[in-house]
C-alpha cells in the first residue's frame, strides 16, 4: 500500500472511531435504561470496536514506515497484525458476552422501553450500515486488510443489533424473559464468527500460505513466444501486495541479453494482471530435458 494509501487509512479508522463510541454509549444507556443483557452485551461489544480501531491506527503506523535494512521488505504485515490482534479481541469478547448472556437466565427481569430509545436502536443500526457499507468500499479502493477486516465486524454489528432490538420488541410483546438471554448467546456466536474469518484469513498471510492460483499465473505466461513451461510456482501476501517466484524453461541457445528480456517482459504481464505492487522472482532454465513440472 502506498504511503499516500495510509494516510487516507488512518483519517477513515479516525472517523469511524468517533462513531463506534458514539454507538456505544448511545447502546450501553439504552441498556441501561431497558435492564437488558443483550443491549448492554451489544454496546460493550461497539466499545471493542473502538478499541480495534486504536489497534488498526497503530498496525498502520507501523505498516507505513518505509523499508530500512533490517526490513528490506518493508513493514506491511504490521496492518496483519494488528487485524489478527482484532480478531483474539472479538474471541475473547465473545466469551465475556456468552458468560454474561447464561448467568443473565439465573436473575429476574424487569424493563421498560420507549419510542424515543427505540428510535435511538434503530438509529445505531442505520450508522452502523452506513459505516460498514463506505468502510469495505475504501477498504477495496485503497487495498488496505485492515478497513476490510474492520467493516465485516461492523456489518455484524449490524445483524447483531437488529436481532437485539427484534428480540427485545418480541419480549415487550409478550414473550418470555429468557429471550434476552437467548439473544446473548446469538451475539456471541456472531462475533465468534467473525473472529474466527479475521484470525483465519490473517494467518494464511502471515504464514506464507498461496495467496494465487498457480495455474492462473501458468495460463497467462505459457502462451508466451519463447517459454516452453512455467513450473514452480509459488505466491504469498495478498492481492495486491503479491510476491511471485516461478521457473521459466527457455531454448538453451538464447543470450542471456534474451533471457532477460523475456524475463522482463514475463513481470510486466504479471504486474498488469495482479498488481504494481507485485513483486516477481524468475528462475530461467534451459529446456535441455533436465528441467520441468
Amino acid at each position: 500500500m502506498r504511503s499516500r494509501n495510509y494516510k487516507a487509512v488512518k483519517m477513515i479508522l479516525w472517523w469511524i472511531l468517533i462513531a463506534n463510541f458514539v454507538v456505544a454509549i448511545i447502546k450501553i444507556g439504552i441498556g441501561l435504561a431497558w435492564k437488558s443483557q443483550s443491549v448492554m452485551a451489544d454496546g460493550i461489544h461497539s466499545v471493542s470496536d473502538g478499541a480495534s480501531n486504536i489497534v488498526g491506527l497503530i498496525g498502520i503506523w507501523l505498516a507505513s514506515k518505509p523499508r530500512d535494512r533490517e526490513h528490506p521488505y518493508g513493514h506491511s504485515k504490521y496492518e496483519i497484525v494488528a487485524s489478527l490482534l482484532i480478531g483474539i479481541m472479538l474471541a475473547v469478547m465473545s466469551v465475556r458476552i456468552l458468560t454474561q448472556a447464561i448467568t443473565s437466565f439465573s436473575k429476574p427481569f424487569d424493563f421498560t422501553m420507549d419510542a424515543g430509545q427505540v428510535l435511538l436502536m434503530v438509529f445505531t443500526i442505520v450508522l452502523n450500515g452506513v459505516v460498514a457499507i463506505t468502510e469495505f468500499r475504501l477498504g477495496r479502493k485503497l487495498n488496505s486488510t485492515i478497513l476490510v477486516t474492520d467493516s465485516l465486524h461492523t456489518r455484524g454489528d449490524l445483524l447483531i443489533s437488529g436481532a437485539v432490538l427484534v428480540g427485545m420488541l418480541g419480549i415487550q410483546a409478550g414473550l418470555p424473559g429468557w429471550v434476552d438471554g437467548a439473544m446473548s448467546i446469538l451475539v456471541a456466536i456472531a462475533v465468534l464468527v467473525s473472529a474466527w474469518k479475521i484470525m483465519k484469513s490473517c494467518v494464511d498471510v502471515l504464514v506464507d500460505s498461496n495467496c494465487i492460483d498457480s495455474r492462473e499465473v501458468k495460463n497467462l505466461l505459457i502462451s508466451i513466444p519463447g517459454i516452453y513451461d512455467v513450473h514452480q510456482i509459488r505466491s504469498r501476501g495478498k492481492v495486491p501486495d503479491v510476491f511471485i517466484d516461478l521457473h521459466v524453461i527457455v531454448d538453451p541457445q538464447k543470450s542471456v541479453l534474451c533471457a532477460h528480456d523475456l524475463s522482463h517482459g514475463v513481470e510486466a504481464i504479471l504486474k498488469e494482471h495482479f498488481g504494481a505492487n507485485t513483486e516477481v522472482t524468475i528462475h530461467v532454465e534451459p529446456n535441455d530435458g533436465r528441467h520441468g513440472s
